[in-house]
């Protein structure tokens, strides 16, 4: 796709296409420079002057610093195209740093103008020499829409997201690229460097999903639904027909109205809320904590524990964010000495010397009579609640959510990153910040989940080992546009070296 159908689509969809525009740029650029080895910076300011972007050393021939202007017209018009370009150097307040040496003098070497128009090449000769007055003082350069076309297709996986037509440009180049480099996820050693910062400055924020739980005996979503499914029958069905089944039996019916219901996991969710009524709490708390293991000696809940535990004239870790409605964080924490505060509404507030821990989807601790309020908290598990958190932006979970994304530097913990609301949350906060600051931990995916597809004709190993790489490619480009940096690893118990290396 050219440069010329891009800006088409855009003025299509978007109200404001400038901004779009602009937007692809910023996304491309970096990424350019990345590869040259070169610096940009954006937004750059140079005495009065402030440019969209400088190279701060040159970019290709061009050897020395280039300041640079994007300027997006909806239609080509040149006495129009020059007026602009005349106006920025001929401002008034410009003209100190652009006409002039001595105090406040600006030694520019270049100045780059992109414009979304395509031009031929009289028309650039006829802007170009429009600025020969300025030849002793710097050389103006001018990109057309057709000169960002190389940039739009070897760069397309970065702004798919603006641009969806690219998917296919996209994948290509990610699979190329795969191809081309041995290890191709970011630097791993960057990572750490950030996440210790971050943890050093009391700015990190812990996210916890079901892994952390599941790993402590507590049953994943799925078998939460088929336990309490049972216990739906067993509440629900007369009681002769309850004594006519076996366990067996009651597992298999379990299953059938799990399938009936396997449209939404919160559909389930509702379908088992009704059905227990007032029981509900009661039920989910047995099921939810009947396979608890010893924590004691559960080594993420005792590497959460270090983490957790302040270094000397710092907090570290500023909050927790936990998806799980147990308690099993604040039990550890408790043993070791951690002052900590459940919140799980909008009238609960960690004093300075606790650390919060966020339950966005509901709390449901051990001994529930402690806690008022409970049922309304868990949002996971009313349909209508989840619909709730998902249209209104103010609602306490979300504006938590955000604030943290937007604020600190967040590390995801057994979680998978494909809850829908957390993908809008991240997404909204990328918006703004425009960097990916954030870290999720995955495991690689086994190539055996590949082979195991073919009966017969088996692709060789070396192309097998490229497909998994180009595999989890996509998956770091998919995740980075929501703001999230991968890191992988090939063992779950990889988890508490992370968290020493954070930490030490």
């Amino acid at each position: 796709m050219k440069g010329k159908d891009i800006l088409k689509k855009l003025s299509i969809r978007s109200t404001n296409p400038g901004v779009r525009f602009e937007e692809i740029l910023r996304k491309i650029l970096p990424q350019v420079m990345k590869d040259q080895g070169k610096p940009i910076s954006f937004n750059f300011k140079y005495g009065f002057l402030t440019f969209d972007f400088v190279l701060g050393k040159g970019y290709e021939d061009y050897n020395k610093p280039i300041f640079a202007e994007i300027k997006y017209y909806r239609e080509k018009k040149i006495n129009v195209i020059t007026k602009s370009i005349d106006v920025f150097l001929g401002h008034p307040r410009n003209k100190v740093h652009l006409w002039y040496s001595g105090t406040g003098h600006i030694n520019l070497n270049y100045i780059l103008f992109i414009v979304s128009v395509s031009l031929t090449e009289k028309e650039r000769q006829t802007i170009l020499d429009r600025f020969k007055l300025y030849v002793n003082k710097f050389e103006i350069i001018i990109w057309d829409i057709d000169d960002l076309d190389p940039l739009f297709q070897d760069y397309a996986e970065y702004i798919i997201d603006l641009v969806p037509e690219l998917k296919d440009q996209a994948v290509k180049n990610i699979v190329d690229k795969s191809l081309e480099k041995e290890n191709a996820n970011a630097d791993p050693e960057l990572h750490f460097k950030n996440l210790k910062k971050a943890y050093e400055n009391d700015d990190l924020i812990l996210f916890l999903g079901a892994g952390v739980s599941i790993g402590a005996g507590l049953p994943s979503w799925d078998g939460l639904m088929s336990h309490l499914l049972l216990s739906l029958i067993e509440k629900k069905f007369p009681e002769d027909i309850n004594t006519s089944l076996n366990d067996n039996q009651k597992g298999k019916i379990a299953s059938v109205l799990k399938s009936l219901n396997i449209g939404s996991p919160l559909q389930a969710a509702r379908y088992i809320n009704s059905g227990l009524a007032d029981k509900f709490e009661n039920e989910v708390s047995k099921v939810l904590y009947r396979g608890l293991g010893d924590l004691d000696n559960n080594d993420l809940l005792n590497s959460l524990v270090r983490v957790c535990t302040p270094p000397r004239a710092g907090i570290g870790i500023k909050a927790i964010t936990n998806y799980n409605f147990d308690d099993l964080i604040e039990t550890v924490l408790e043993k070791a000495g951690i002052k900590n505060l459940p919140v799980y509404n909008d009238s609960t507030f960690p004093g300075k010397e606790e650390i919060g821990i966020y339950h966005v989807h509901g709390f449901l601790p051990q001994d529930p009579e402690k806690f008022e309020n409970l049922k309304e908290s868990l949002l996971i598990f009313s349909e209508e609640n989840y619909h709730t958190i998902m249209s209104e932006p103010y609602n306490w979970s979300n504006l938590t959510q955000l604030n943290f994304f937007r604020e600190n530097t967040c590390l995801f913990i057994g979680q998978s990153g494909t809850d829908p609301n957390l993908r809008r949350l991240l997404e909204i906060a990328k918006q703004r910040t425009k960097k990916s600051r954030h870290y999720i931990i995955l495991k690689r995916t086994n190539r055996d989940l590949f082979m195991k597809e073919f009966k017969s004709d088996m692709p060789n190993d070396k192309t097998i080992n490229a497909i998994v790489e180009v595999h989890h490619k996509l998956q770091e480009v998919s995740f980075d546009q929501i703001g999230l940096n991968i890191i992988w690893i090939d063992n779950y118990n990889e988890i508490d070296g992370i968290l020493n290396r954070v930490k030490n």
